[in-house]
């Protein structure tokens, strides 16, 4: 539902008095679960990560406990189980959250986590240094299940459902983190390249320092994405973004390589 805006409008909601604020409750999106993430991409780590955090861009009522939790084990037992081990690491009221260890790097793990305003982030571990080559089609399929994830009834069983919930919008923001602690080399490493099945774009600087902000990559066009949304309009803006940092310089084949990848999801 595409919210509205304008001084006409909101002088008018105004004049309403009670009922006015209440339909800007429901017209306007506050964009406030996405602002409970936890994490940034721009922190250093053991590994390079895929960060995703998705939530809905109008802030919805919180169902009882006990039921946000069997909804959020659900969703993992249903649709993740092949990614997260069986037991959640931690369960309680205000956050559900599934750990899957690394291999090859103790004390490290992926994780997805799940909270009553239906905020769901995802860390995936993509390489571990000294690799530096970020696997792309990895990270394709484990945002395709995120898709699936979202666009599920189990999802919307994780919050109380608004009036106008078959309007429903999504917020997204996804991220790489641009360093990582290398234990080979004693240092921080930047990642350098992207492995994948399509062809990359071929005009690109000899050294490229990848950069990603608190907001990921794309983020400007993935506020207030429709919940029924097909996943190349949440890949496109992120693929764009995220070619771009690793030092490709042309924008028609950064597009042109983007809608290829797209394409083939």
């Amino acid at each position: 539902m595409t919210s509205i805006e304008g001084p006409v409008i909101g002088w008018l909601l105004t004049k309403l008095g009670p009922v006015g604020r209440w339909l800007n409750r429901q017209v306007r999106p506050d964009h406030r679960p996405i602002t409970g993430r936890q994490r940034s991409p721009v922190h250093q780590y053991y590994s390079f990560c895929l960060f995703v955090a998705v939530a809905p861009s109008d802030s919805a009522g919180h169902r009882l406990p006990v039921d946000f939790m069997s909804a959020a084990h659900d969703i993992v037992a249903d649709q993740l189980a092949d990614l997260f081990t069986e037991s959640a690491d931690y369960s309680g009221p205000d956050l559900v959250r599934y750990c899957q260890p690394v291999p090859g790097l103790a004390n490290a793990s992926s994780w997805i986590s799940f909270y009553p305003t239906g905020l769901i982030e995802l860390m995936w571990n993509l390489a571990v240094p000294p690799s530096t080559t970020l696997p792309l089609d990895e990270t394709l399929s484990v945002l395709g299940r995120l898709h699936d994830v979202v666009r599920s009834e189990a999802y919307r069983s994780v919050h109380r459902h608004r009036r106008f919930e078959r309007w429903r919008r999504l917020d997204w923001r996804i991220g790489v983190n641009a360093l990582a602690v290398s234990h080979d080399q004693g240092g921080s490493i930047w990642w350098t390249d992207l492995a994948t099945s399509t062809a990359l774009p071929t005009k690109r600087m000899t050294d490229p320092r990848p950069s990603c902000g608190p907001d990921g990559y794309g983020s400007r066009s993935l506020n207030g994405v429709s919940c029924n949304a097909p996943l190349p309009v949440i890949l496109q803006p992120f693929l764009e973004e995220l070619l771009a940092a690793a030092g490709y310089t042309n924008s028609d084949d950064i597009r042109r390589c983007a809608n290829d990848i797209t394409a083939g999801v």
